[in-house]
């Protein structure tokens, strides 16, 4: 957890340091036709994200079961369905993308052509990512999380570093795409070769067994379900922007959209290794039921104060970090829906370890079955609020959603998976947490009028997560069993302070 966490916290970095400088020199409107190019991809990595979770959950079970004739049967039959069906799903979108760019965004003739090169540039590297994800799939099934951040902390920082340079010295939109695609290539090649160390006696090689392809395709079809869902929930919103309201609003939409997500995305780095753990562990039902409840109190601990301060200072956020005039501009614009995302992505966070568990538990169709809801209540908000309320109409879809099936979810899953009941998962997870939150988010709301910038965010931002952190403590939101699990991993220095006070 801390070196997904760690590596997840570069990235969410460089993202932050590469939007303002994309936004800033390749204007509002061309960075919105790179947000859809993106978006896209987001699009075709359905297959990606419904094929990785069950090559994982199998080559996890077959490493813990030392069947390596299992672990090559599993890795060639993966390459063999990831390129063929890949392929045929890439192919099928790049034949849609004329279409796209004229007739549903309404592209403007002056960036015609560039939008469609980049467009095509995406779905030529979904298709190099998704045969990554398959030599992605052998470290992190082996719970070697270090090589997994390693590698992505060094091709990302080449690739946010080289579009930075290339965007500095004038290049534009396509050379962007280009040297995105380059990073998947250079991902693919580099992961390839962690394979042949890891499994050195492996061969690797495209091959076809109907037995795993089978296992395969039942865990993916509830997930690619849930994929399309989620899809349709954190997507559509922007395309529908674009449609709705031109490419230069889904330009200021992604701002606060980006800062809400990347958060989520960070915090959800804490959660991943539960996959592969539960994976292994789901015969232990109190085994299953008290990393349930550790991590969903992890997870409130850490995401109630980063969702609730971004909520209070949605608009110097937006100010400081896109930086001058532009910057000034896109907080006004951006900040009340940051405000509403942040409140969503709270929700979102806490119920992250009720999915990883469902999934490790192999019952992919309780949390995905809900990710379809999720769609099924966010696209007719979205078509509904946006028309009427512009950007913002979008973020209050987007908290409608997380209020109402999302909530629903988390109960259900503590009790389906780990037999807690709701008042026990308030009690020993949310209440403590939740509550010491909304103490430095009354603080921060008082301190607003005077934080007016960078440096004011910091000075106000640093000494309330200091005192979260002792309300945390004297409210004994962790508790013994936490300090226990924790305390190899903390510095000597900071051991007395975490055996303080704990239930």
């Amino acid at each position: 957890m801390l070196i997904n966490v760690g590596g997840r916290g570069v990235l969410t970095l460089l993202a932050l340091a590469v939007t303002p400088v994309l936004v800033r020199r390749l204007g509002t409107e061309i960075y919105g036709i790179y947000v859809i190019a993106f978006t896209l991809g987001g699009a075709l990595s359905i297959l990606d994200v419904g094929l990785t979770p069950a090559v994982v959950m199998l080559l996890s079970r077959a490493w813990h079961a030392k069947d390596r004739a299992q672990m090559e049967r599993i890795l060639g039959t993966a390459l063999t369905v990831y390129f063929i069906v890949g392929a045929l799903l890439a192919g099928g979108v790049a034949l849609l993308v004329p279409w796209l760019t004229s007739s549903v965004l309404h592209i403007s003739t002056r960036l015609l052509h560039d939008a469609q090169t980049a467009l095509w540039l995406s779905t030529a590297s979904f298709l190099i990512s998704i045969m990554f994800s398959v030599f992605n799939s052998v470290p992190t099934a082996l719970e070697r999380y270090d090589l997994v951040v390693l590698r992505t902390l060094l091709v990302s920082v080449v690739t946010t570093a080289s579009v930075i340079i290339y965007v500095l010295l004038g290049g534009g939109l396509v050379g962007v795409i280009v040297i995105n695609l380059l990073g998947n290539a250079a991902a693919l090649g580099l992961f390839f070769a962690v394979t042949r160390v890891l499994l050195p006696d492996m061969r690797v090689r495209p091959t076809f067994d109907g037995r795993t392809a089978r296992a395969i395709a039942r865990f993916s079809a509830f997930k690619i379900a849930g994929a399309v869902g989620a899809l349709v929930t954190y997507r559509f919103d922007q395309v529908a922007i674009g449609a709705f309201l031109g490419v230069r609003s889904a330009g200021v939409y992604v701002v606060p959209s980006t800062a809400a997500s990347r958060g989520l995305q960070f915090v959800a780095e804490l959660m991943t290794p539960l996959f592969p753990r539960v994976s292994k562990r789901a015969g232990d039902p109190a085994a299953v039921r008290s990393l349930l409840l550790r991590s969903t109190r992890l997870m409130t601990l850490v995401s109630g104060p980063a969702f609730v301060l971004l909520f209070v200072f949605a608009e110097p956020t937006i100010r400081a970090w896109i930086g001058g005039e532009p910057g000034r501009a896109l907080a006004i614009e951006g900040g009340p829906t940051l405000r509403w995302f942040a409140a969503a992505s709270l929700i979102q966070a806490i119920a992250m370890p009720g999915a990883f568990v469902a999934e490790g538990a192999n019952k992919p169709q309780i949390n995905n079955g809900f990710a379809v809801a999720s769609a099924l209540i966010n696209v007719p908000l979205v078509l509904i609020l946006v028309p009427r309320l512009g950007i913002v109409g979008a973020a209050i879809a987007y908290f409608i959603n997380s209020a109402t099936q999302t909530v629903v979810f988390i109960f259900y899953a503590a009790r389906r998976f780990g037999a807690v009941s709701p008042a026990e998962l308030i009690r020993e997870s949310l209440l403590r947490p939740l509550g010491a939150a909304a103490v430095i988010g009354v603080l921060a709301w008082f301190l607003q009028p005077i934080v007016t910038g960078a440096v004011s965010l910091v000075l106000a931002v640093v000494p309330l997560v200091l005192l979260y952190f002792a309300v945390v403590m004297l409210g004994g939101a962790v508790t013994t069993e936490d300090r226990d699990y924790l305390i190899p991993f903390v510095p000597r220095p900071f051991q007395r302070i975490l055996a303080f006070h704990v239930r």
